[in-house]
Protein backbone atom coordinates (compact mmCIF):
# COMPACT_ATOMS: atom_id res chain seq x y z
CA UNK A 1 0.00 0.00 0.00
CA UNK A 2 2.76 2.36 1.08
CA UNK A 3 4.59 1.91 -2.70
CA UNK A 4 1.22 2.73 -4.72
CA UNK A 5 0.64 5.79 -1.99
CA UNK A 6 4.21 6.67 -3.08
CA UNK A 7 3.48 6.11 -6.50
CA UNK A 8 0.85 8.21 -6.41
CA UNK A 9 2.16 11.36 -4.72
CA UNK A 10 5.23 11.18 -7.37
CA UNK A 11 3.09 10.97 -10.44
CA UNK A 12 0.31 13.57 -9.15
CA UNK A 13 0.81 17.93 -8.12
CA UNK A 14 1.20 19.02 -5.08
CA UNK A 15 -2.23 21.80 -6.26
CA UNK A 16 -4.36 18.71 -6.19
CA UNK A 17 -4.33 16.60 -3.14
CA UNK A 18 -5.78 13.33 -2.35
CA UNK A 19 -7.96 12.94 0.47
CA UNK A 20 -8.89 10.61 2.90
CA UNK A 21 -12.09 10.75 4.82
CA UNK A 22 -11.84 9.76 8.62
CA UNK A 23 -13.61 9.60 11.83
CA UNK A 24 -12.61 12.74 13.85
CA UNK A 25 -9.86 12.07 16.31
CA UNK A 26 -9.42 8.81 15.00
CA UNK A 27 -5.76 9.73 14.04
CA UNK A 28 -3.10 12.03 15.53
CA UNK A 29 -2.22 15.44 14.02
CA UNK A 30 1.16 14.20 13.32
CA UNK A 31 -0.36 11.48 11.30
CA UNK A 32 -2.33 13.83 9.01
CA UNK A 33 0.56 15.76 8.88
CA UNK A 34 2.78 13.02 7.55
CA UNK A 35 0.47 12.14 5.23
CA UNK A 36 0.69 15.60 3.52
CA UNK A 37 3.52 15.94 3.61
CA UNK A 38 4.52 12.29 2.37
CA UNK A 39 1.97 11.12 0.42
CA UNK A 40 -0.30 14.39 -0.75
CA UNK A 41 -3.27 12.71 1.26
CA UNK A 42 -5.82 15.44 3.30
CA UNK A 43 -7.82 14.42 5.98
CA UNK A 44 -11.17 15.42 5.74
CA UNK A 45 -13.16 14.11 9.06
CA UNK A 46 -16.44 13.37 10.10
CA UNK A 47 -17.79 12.49 13.65
CA UNK A 48 -17.49 12.64 16.13
CA UNK A 49 -19.02 9.04 15.44
CA UNK A 50 -19.51 7.05 12.38
CA UNK A 51 -23.81 8.31 12.71
CA UNK A 52 -22.79 11.59 11.58
CA UNK A 53 -20.72 10.48 8.39
CA UNK A 54 -24.13 10.66 6.15
CA UNK A 55 -24.79 14.52 6.78
CA UNK A 56 -21.79 15.70 7.22
CA UNK A 57 -21.33 13.95 3.71
CA UNK A 58 -24.37 16.15 2.46
CA UNK A 59 -22.98 19.82 4.07
CA UNK A 60 -19.99 18.99 1.89
CA UNK A 61 -22.03 17.97 -1.07
CA UNK A 62 -24.31 21.42 -0.10
CA UNK A 63 -20.82 23.46 -0.24
CA UNK A 64 -20.14 22.30 -3.93
CA UNK A 65 -23.69 23.06 -5.47
CA UNK A 66 -23.00 26.72 -3.58
CA UNK A 67 -19.83 26.58 -5.36
CA UNK A 68 -20.62 25.66 -9.03
CA UNK A 69 -23.28 28.44 -8.88
CA UNK A 70 -21.17 31.09 -7.83
CA UNK A 71 -20.69 33.57 -10.44
CA UNK A 72 -16.74 35.02 -10.58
Amino acid sequence: MLLLLEEVKVTSSSAKPHYVIIRRRSTGELAQVDWRNSYNISALEYGPTHDNLLNDLQNLMQVEVERATTVR
